[in-house]
């Protein structure tokens, strides 16, 4: 738990009841931590049109404002939040219903400790075979619901109009094939970046190359794809569509 936890559990709780009292508690929220969770959060979103974003940190509140989505300011009172980090201390009342989910796809990552899913009344990871593994770890409150960041990919979204348009606007050579690199987060020996960064740019003679990482990744390495000759490289959060267009796909 986090040591903020402690200080924050009983102000928390009493501003919590003190809302309820005059009936004052938000419906349901949204915490959101980081832009990338409110990229993820996208596809949810349409089905919750009542939601409240919540705006975690500086970073979060400048790209909801540069986007023109209104959001809050902790503290709030929330009957009930979702999120996409391990973050239930922040909302520390038993009655408030909490939802979390994966901002990304985890099958390659180590589960944190079972009481980080626990503490959600829910928490919705993409497979079975998710569930099945998370449950042999302790852990019960998973369940699978697929992926919605790829819900565009199926419905219509990125259809063949959308597509074609995406390839003018890259300029892509027809003549070539198109290969898409993608990286992690660059942390615990994760991420395969450092294996093909100084190389990956002698592929663009044969392909169009596309490169993309984790918005976390190191400037320094950012900065040094960006300054790739004759690769592309892709600052989107959802990538989805250009993985569409790639004829080869290397993560």
């Amino acid at each position: 738990m986090a040591p903020a936890y402690y200080i924050y559990k009983y102000p928390y709780k009493l501003g919590w009841y003190f809302a309820k009292l005059f009936n004052k508690n938000n419906e349901l929220v949204f915490y959101c931590a980081d832009p990338l969770d409110y990229e993820m959060f996208l596809p949810i979103q349409k089905h919750l049109p009542k939601v409240e974003i919540v705006a975690k940190n500086k970073k979060t509140r400048d790209y909801l404002t540069k986007n023109g989505i209104k959001y809050l300011r902790m503290p709030v009172f929330p009957k009930a939040v979702i999120m996409a980090r391990h973050s239930p201390y922040k909302f520390s009342v038993k009655q408030i219903v909490k939802i979390g989910f994966d901002h990304g796809l985890y099958q390659f990552k180590r589960w944190t400790s079972p009481e980080n899913y626990n503490r959600f009344n829910i928490y919705f990871v993409s497979s079975n075979e998710q569930v099945k593994t998370a449950k042999n770890l302790g852990i019960n409150s998973t369940k699978a619901i697929g992926y919605p960041k790829l819900d565009n990919a199926f419905n219509g979204t990125y259809n063949k109009s959308y597509l074609d348009k995406i390839k003018n606007e890259l300029k892509l050579d027809v003549n070539k094939r198109t290969i898409i690199f993608t990286s992690t987060w660059n942390v615990d020996g994760l991420s395969a970046l450092d294996k093909w960064i100084d190389r990956v740019g002698e592929l663009s003679e044969k392909y169009n190359v596309l490169v993309t990482v984790h918005t976390w990744t190191e400037k320094s390495k950012i900065e040094k794809l960006k300054s790739t000759n004759r690769i592309i490289f892709l600052d989107k959060f959802d990538v989805t569509p250009y993985i569409m267009i790639s004829d080869v796909f290397i993560g």
